[in-house]
C-alpha cells in the first residue's frame, strides 16, 4: 500500500460522522478528580461594618464568560473554569451569592466596573492605571505571560519585536504597559485571546501576547497549527504574572470580605480546583529556556548536528504536510523548538508509510519518530520522552448508521483502522467478533466509511474531525 500524506489545509464541508467516544486504553487519558463542595461551615471573621455591609449586599455581580480557558469560559451558556470554581468557593466561605454576568468582552467588563454596573472582576493583573478605580485582593494564581509566534519566525523577547505588530486583548494590562514602556512596538488591540491567535495565524500580526494556559487551551480547542509559544514574556515586573480578584474602589468592604474568604480556603481545596482545570501542558514553553546538559550530551550533539525524523505525515493536525510539502502540525512545532533549544537540525524524511517509518527507526536508518504511543514491543528498540499530548480514541460512522453504544454493538461488523497504529491489535485481541480492516491512512479509512465499504473507523478525535472537514465528506 502506497504511503498517503495528509496536508494541514482545512476544507469546510458537511461533517458526516457520528462520533462515539471509546476509551480502549490506547492513548493516555489523564483522569482528574471531581470537585465537590465541603459540608463543613467555615466561619470568616468579619468586622461589624463588614457584617452590616454583607447583610445589605448579599448578591454581587461578577464578570463571567470571557472565553479565557481554563480560567473563565462558558459551557452550555454557563460560566465554568478555574476562576469560576474559585469564586464559587469564596462565596460559600463568605455567604455571598453570585450573579454571573455574561456577554461583554474583557474591555467592556472593565468599562462596566468604571460605570458601577459590575462589582467584581476575576483573573485580573494589578497595574497603576487600574488602581485608580479598582481595589485588589491578594493574588490567587500565577500564570506566566507568553509570546505567540508563527513557527517559522519565533520571537523570544520584547526587543526582537521592535518595529513589529503585536496582537493583544483590548483593555488588557499589555496595552497599558506597551503604550507606556515600549512605544517601539505596534499594537493591534482585539476582543479576546482567540482573536489575537487568529491575527498571528492570518498574518495580521507578527506575534501575540497572552497567558500561557489560555493560549494553549484555545489552540488545542481550535486545532490551530503553525504557531508556537516562542518565549516567556518578561516586561520587567514579576507581579504582572499574578492574577487577582478586583472590586470597584467604592466597595472596600467587599474587597476585604473577599480577601478574608481567600485566606480561609485550604491548600487541599486549592489543589482540587487546580487538578480539575490546569494540566502540565499549561506551563510555559520558552525557546530561550536554558537546558542543563551533561558534557557527554553536549559532545554527542556536536557529533550529530543533524537528526532525522521519519513519519507517514498522515495524522493531521498533529503530523502532516503543508501546501508546500513541508512538515507541519503539532509535531513540527515541538521538533522546531527542540532544534532551536539544542542547536541541531531535525531533518524530516518523507515518502514512508507508517510501518516503513517504524521499520526505519528499528533498523537505525532513522533517528526519531514523533508522537508515538509506548508499547512493550516498541520499548525494545525505542526510548520515549514523557507524554506531550492526551486525547480519546473514537469511532466514526455515517449519520444513517444504527446507534452504537459500545464496541460490543459492532460484533460482525467491519471496522477500519490505520495499519500499524495499534488499534488493529487491540481490537482483534479484545473484540474477536469484529472484522478489522486495515488502511494506509485516516483519510482512506474515513472515505471507506463514507462509501459504505466499512461500518466504522477507529482513530483519535482530533484527527477524525480535522480530516473529515478537510476532505469535505458528506
Amino acid at each position: 500500500m502506497m504511503p498517503t500524506h495528509s496536508k494541514c489545509t482545512p476544507h469546510t464541508g458537511k461533517f458526516f460522522l457520528l462520533i462515539v467516544t471509546l476509551y480502549l486504553g490506547l492513548i493516555s487519558i489523564w483522569p482528574v478528580a471531581g470537585l465537590s463542595a465541603s459540608n463543613e461551615n467555615v466561619t470568616v471573621q468579619l468586622t461589624a461594618e463588614e457584617s452590616t455591609w454583607l447583610e445589605a449586599n448579599r448578591v454581587i455581580r461578577v464578570a463571567g464568560d470571557i472565553n479565557w480557558p481554563p480560567f473563565n469560559i462558558a459551557k452550555d451558556g454557563i460560566p465554568k473554569g478555574y476562576s469560576i470554581d474559585y469564586m464559587g468557593m469564596l462565596a460559600k466561605k463568605t455567604v455571598l451569592k453570585i450573579d454571573d454576568v455574561t456577554g461583554p468582552n474583557w474591555n467592556e467588563f472593565l468599562e462596566m466596573m468604571k460605570e458601577g454596573s459590575l462589582d467584581v472582576m476575576l483573573d485580573i493583573v494589578e497595574t497603576p492605571e487600574r488602581q485608580e478605580y479598582l481595589l485588589f485582593t491578594p493574588a490567587y494564581l500565577k500564570n506566566p505571560n507568553a509570546i505567540l509566534s508563527r513557527s517559522e519566525s519565533p520571537y523570544k523577547n520584547l526587543e526582537e519585536l521592535y518595529g513589529k505588530t503585536v496582537a493583544i486583548i483590548k483593555g488588557s494590562f499589555y496595552e497599558e504597559i506597551l503604550e507606556r514602556d515600549f512605544p517601539q512596538i505596534n499594537i493591534l488591540a482585539l476582543a479576546d485571546t482567540f482573536e489575537t491567535i487568529k491575527a498571528v495565524s492570518f498574518l495580521e500580526a507578527d506575534a501575540a501576547f497572552g497567558e500561557t494556559a489560555a493560549i494553549r487551551h484555545l489552540m488545542k480547542k481550535h486545532l490551530t497549527t503553525g504557531l508556537v509559544i516562542s518565549g516567556e514574556l518578561e516586561m520587567g515586573d514579576p507581579e504582572l504574572a499574578l492574577l487577582h480578584i478586583a472590586t470597584r474602589k467604592e466597595l472596600p468592604h467587599l474587597a476585604s470580605i473577599l480577601s478574608k474568604g481567600m485566606a480561609a480556603i485550604t491548600q487541599e481545596e486549592k489543589q482540587a480546583i487546580h487538578m480539575l482545570w490546569v494540566t502540565e501542558e499549561d506551563k510555559v514553553d520558552s525557546v530561550n529556556q536554558v537546558i542543563d546538559l551533561s558534557e557527554a550530551e553536549k559532545q554527542w550533539l556536536k557529533q550529530h548536528p543533524t537528526i532525522s525524523v521519519v513519519d507517514d505525515f498522515a495524522w493531521p493536525p498533529f503530523s502532516c504536510l503543508d501546501d508546500n510539502g513541508n512538515m507541519a502540525g503539532l509535531a513540527s512545532s515541538y521538533i522546531r523548538l527542540f532544534g532551536e533549544r539544542l542547536g541541531v537540525e531535525f531533518r524530516p524524511k518523507f515518502g514512508r508509510s507508517w510501518d516503513q517509518a517504524l521499520d526505519e527507526v528499528k533498523s537505525r536508518q532513522s533517528d526519531t519518530v514523533p508522537l508515538l504511543i509506548p508499547t512493550k514491543e516498541r520499548e525494545t528498540f525505542l526510548s520515549f520522552t514523557k507524554p506531550v499530548i492526551s486525547f480519546p480514541l473514537i469511532l466514526a460512522t455515517r449519520f444513517d448508521s444504527s446507534f452504537i453504544d459500545g464496541l460490543s454493538d459492532l460484533a460482525g461488523k467491519r471496522v477500519g483502522v490505520v495499519d500499524g497504529y495499534l488499534n488493529d491489535k487491540r481490537l482483534e485481541e479484545g473484540y474477536p467478533a469484529i472484522e478489522v480492516v486495515l488502511y494506509g491512512s485516516v483519510a482512506e479509512g474515513l472515505e471507506a466509511v463514507d462509501q459504505g465499504v466499512i461500518d466504522a473507523f477507529a482513530a483519535s478525535l482530533g484527527v477524525v474531525v480535522y480530516e473529515s472537514n478537510r476532505l469535505g465528506l458528506d
